[in-house]
C-alpha cells in the first residue's frame, strides 16, 4: 500500500507557530515508510522556502527607532519619479520609476552613515546617497536622495 503525502498548505500561518507546523508535517514526511527520494527532496525544498520567509519577516522586524537627531527625516517624500516614506519606528518603503523601470523595496533602516542612512536586512541592504538633508525652505520640507529632490507631504 502506497502512502499518500500531501504537500504543504501554501496558505499556513507564518510565525513561529506557522513554521512549527512545517516542520512536524515535514518530519512525518520524512517519516513515512517506502517514501520515495524524490518526495523527501521535495519536503526539504519546501521547508526551506518556508524558514527563508521566516527569517525574512523576523528580520525585517527588527528595525531601531530612527535616533532624535535624524526625526526631521520622517514622513512621505515624495517627486514626479519617486516616493519615499520613513516612519519613526525606523520602516521605510521606497518606490522609483526610472527609464521604464520600477524599482521599490521595504525594509528596516539599519544605519546612518553621515546624512546618508542604510536600509535592509542582513547583506542585503542598500544605501540612499543623501546630497541634501532634510530643511525646511519657504514653509515646505525638502530633501535630495539619489539625486532626487523631494518634498515631505503635509501631514
Amino acid at each position: 500500500m502506497e502512502s499518500q503525502v500531501t504537500n504543504f498548505p501554501v496558505s499556513a500561518p507564518l510565525g513561529l507557530w506557522g513554521m512549527g507546523l512545517a516542520f512536524f508535517q515535514w518530519m512525518a514526511l520524512v517519516s513515512l515508510e517506502g517514501i520515495s527520494t524524490d518526495r523527501i527532496f521535495i519536503g526539504i525544498k519546501l521547508m526551506k522556502k518556508y524558514l527563508l520567509v521566516f527569517f525574512i519577516i523576523l528580520l525585517s522586524g527588527c528595525a531601531d527607532p530612527l535616533p532624535e537627531d535624524r526625526l526631521d527625516y520622517v514622513g512621505e517624500w515624495r517627486s514626479n519619479e519617486m516616493g519615499l516614506l520613513i516612519l519613526a519606528d525606523g520602516s521605510v518603503s521606497y518606490k522609483r520609476l526610472k527609464g521604464g523601470a520600477t524599482t521599490s523595496l521595504s525594509g528596516p533602516l539599519k544605519r546612518f552613515e553621515g546624512d546618508d542612512f542604510v536600509v535592509g536586512v542582513l547583506f542585503m541592504t542598500t544605501t540612499f546617497d543623501v546630497t541634501e538633508p532634510p530643511h525646511e525652505i519657504g514653509g515646505a520640507w525638502k530633501m535630495t536622495v539619489d539625486g532626487v529632490r523631494l518634498t515631505r507631504v503635509s501631514e
